[in-house]
């Protein structure tokens, strides 16, 4: 445009250079014609107002757009973080009036904020936000009902108190939580409390209420591979593009792998073995791993063992050794602590069992 009404610019002129060029041009020749033309084209994007208005915020910008001050002239698609979202561009006069009066802009934001809130669009997002809150919050309560009446119901399956099912399967209830807390809380050492609680129910192996038992995988050892850098290249040449590890080439090439020098294979037996605690009477079980390999000097070789299969608990899907304890069951059982103390109260009431006939 510059060029065709012969307007001097520089060679690498701003958008604002330009723009204030235009305008010049216009006051002087009253070419209003070309008003609505460099009105739509030349639009300021959210970069723009940035750049002189670094804290501006979005919310800030719709502001402005609600009390007049700025006119989304156009929106663009841009792809980011995974979903397309559309950018407003600015009218850019608009934007120079901005400019023009900065020190204005914080009561423009707060006038315009008072339209936004009360315009139909934003109303809709606080009731559909409002909703959605109360849903969550029915959804919370409805499973706090659910595990409170859950724990109930376990509370009154212990059995008798006082007996040994009772006493073994109440240090069971808790060791079960604090397992789940420790998945929750990593910083915190609660393994240790399940580590003392198996040691404890090893004694009453012989009972019916204790066995112990020995889980081993397909794979049960755990293995690392060094390849040389001849090996490594075949790898990388016609497996690894194929998305097949490291272990997948060793597989295929296992011979000529063990006998190379400079390829080295590391094992650890029984990386993956586990012992099985299960406590359970007629109403509750409770299931606990722990790894052969760390609790074999407490609990003896697996051949002592019997071999348990998880294959029917893996119906479903991948077992799970598991899982986070929720904020629905800390809201019932109590605080970290308290699962704590709960625990050491179950894990001293054991202890100090002696049978009726002692």
């Amino acid at each position: 445009m510059c060029k065709q009404h012969q307007i001097e610019v520089p060679a690498h002129a701003t958008k604002h250079l330009l723009t204030e060029h235009l305008t010049t041009y216009f006051q002087r020749h009253a070419v209003s014609e070309l008003v609505d033309v460099v009105t739509q084209y030349l639009d300021a994007s959210v970069a723009d107002l940035k750049t002189l208005f670094e804290r501006l915020t979005a919310t800030q910008r719709a502001s402005l757009v609600a009390g007049g001050y700025l006119t989304i002239s156009r929106t663009a698609e841009v792809t980011a973080y995974g979903k397309v979202l559309m950018v407003p561009y600015y009218d850019y006069f608009d934007y120079l009036n901005l400019l023009a009066h900065q020190t204005q802009i914080p009561d423009a934001i707060a006038y315009g904020r008072y339209f936004r809130l009360k315009s139909a669009t934003h109303q809709e997002k606080q009731r559909l936000a409002t909703e959605r809150e109360r849903q969550r919050r029915q959804l919370h309560r409805e499973q706090q009902a659910e595990f409170r009446a859950a724990y109930k119901l376990a509370q009154a399956q212990l059995g008798e108190p006082g007996t040994l099912a009772y006493l073994l399967l109440n240090l069971a209830f808790w060791t079960h939580h604090i397992n789940h807390l420790a998945k929750l809380d990593q910083k915190v050492d609660y393994y240790h409390y399940k580590d003392q609680a198996l040691r404890l129910f090893f004694r009453y192996r012989d009972t019916e209420f204790v066995s112990v038992g020995v889980y081993t995988p397909e794979q049960p050892d755990k293995r690392h591979l060094t390849l040389c850098s001849h090996h490594f290249d075949e790898y990388c040449a016609y497996y690894r593009d194929w998305g097949d590890s490291v272990m997948t080439y060793y597989a295929t090439n296992q011979a000529v792998v063990n006998q190379c020098p400079g390829c080295e294979l590391q094992v650890v037996s029984d990386y993956y073995t586990l012992y099985f605690f299960e406590i359970n009477n007629e109403k509750l079980r409770y299931g606990f791993h722990v790894p052969y390999r760390k609790a074999l000097t407490a609990f003896g070789d697996r051949t002592n063992y019997p071999c348990v299969d998880h294959s029917d608990e893996n119906q479903e899907g991948p077992y799970r050794f598991g899982r986070a304890i929720t904020k629905d069951e800390l809201a019932v059982l109590g605080s970290p602590t308290e699962i704590v103390n709960n625990f050491e109260q179950a894990y001293n009431d054991l202890l100090q069992f002696e049978p009726p006939n002692h």
